[in-house]
């Protein structure tokens, strides 16, 4: 698919495999318990779009745009997000397992009760992001993170880059 617009539309228990879509827009769209494995999205946007309980896995966002979204009880196995922003979204009860973060910018997002487990983020920004009883496991990634943020629980994770075993930010 490309250069479509998808506007106020469900998908209910739908599964996409090894899809493509390109310079695609997605406004007002609900996916509810969908599944998407080793599927690309590049130069996409999605606005005002709710994901709930949907699996992506072995999936590649490159150069996309989440802005006022909300995902519910997703689960992310796998993924790479790729030079993304995501703005004023919210994640709830969300796993991201093993899913790498490249070069994005968060700017106003919520994450509660999340679980990020074995993730890198490289040279992302978190910029006003509040994340709330959230659990980091193995992850690796930059201090700096924490600048500009409300972190509103304890947080572990260990930086093998710098043999650091534990990193608390407040």
């Amino acid at each position: 698919l490309s250069s479509c617009t998808l506007s106020s539309c469900t998908l209910s228990s739908c599964t996409l495999s090894s899809c493509t879509l390109s310079s695609c827009t997605l406004s007002s769209c609900t996916l509810r318990s969908c599944t998407l494995s080793s599927c690309t999205l590049s130069s996409c946007t999605l606005r005002s779009c709710t994901l709930s309980s949907c699996t992506l896995s072995s999936c590649t966002l490159s150069s996309c745009t989440l802005s006022s979204c909300t995902l519910s009880s997703c689960t992310l196995s796998s993924c790479t997000l790729s030079s993304c922003t995501l703005s004023s979204c919210t994640l709830s009860s969300c796993t991201l397992s093993s899913c790498t973060l490249s070069s994005c910018t968060l700017s106003s997002c919520t994450l509660s009760s999340c679980t990020l487990s074995s993730c890198t983020l490289s040279s992302c920004t978190l910029s006003s992001c509040t994340l709330s009883s959230c659990t980091l496991s193995f992850c690796t990634l930059s201090c700096s993170l924490c600048r500009g943020c409300c972190w509103s629980c304890s947080f572990l994770w260990v930086d093998s880059a710098q043999s650091v075993p534990h990193i608390h930010c407040s």
